[in-house]
């Protein structure tokens, strides 16, 4: 008795083993799209849950990726203008009197400032023209 009980434990737990459980069953993919014309129209096909992609359209693409990466451009542009100003102002405190790399701070610290300055009123153009054109802001 206790060897037909072992055998029989052993025989259901080879089969319950060789089984894949239901919670690895792989769902079948998705049928492909039937027919497209063009890159954008392919990728309309294609949903993925939470994504939120806003260039699907050929309407003022180019205009939302420049307003998309012009905040970035513009302030990458402005750190290095800050830190060239702190720069320049380091060099200029500490040139020691000598009349050459006083000279020399100086007129980099003029061109930071103009940069800086250059930098600040690209923003503001490009804000207006976002604004008149796409009815974007950027922020």
């Amino acid at each position: 008795m206790k060897k037909s009980a072992i055998i029989i434990a052993l025989i259901i737990s080879i089969i319950s083993l060789s089984l894949p459980p239901a919670s690895l069953a792989i769902p079948p993919p998705p049928p492909p799209p039937t027919s497209c014309s063009g890159f954008l129209s392919c990728l309309q096909g294609i949903k993925v849950e939470g994504l939120k992609v806003k260039y699907l359209t050929h309407e003022g693409l180019v205009g939302n990726i420049v307003s998309d990466i012009a905040p970035i451009v513009l302030g990458l542009a402005g750190f290095i203008a800050v830190i060239m100003i702190i720069i320049s102002g380091i060099q200029f405190m500490t040139s020691s009197g000598n009349p050459e790399a006083a000279a020399a701070a100086r007129g980099r610290l003029v061109f930071a400032l103009i940069g800086f300055a250059l930098i600040v009123l690209s923003y503001v153009v490009l804000q207006f023209v976002d604004q008149l054109f796409l009815g974007n802001v950027i922020t």
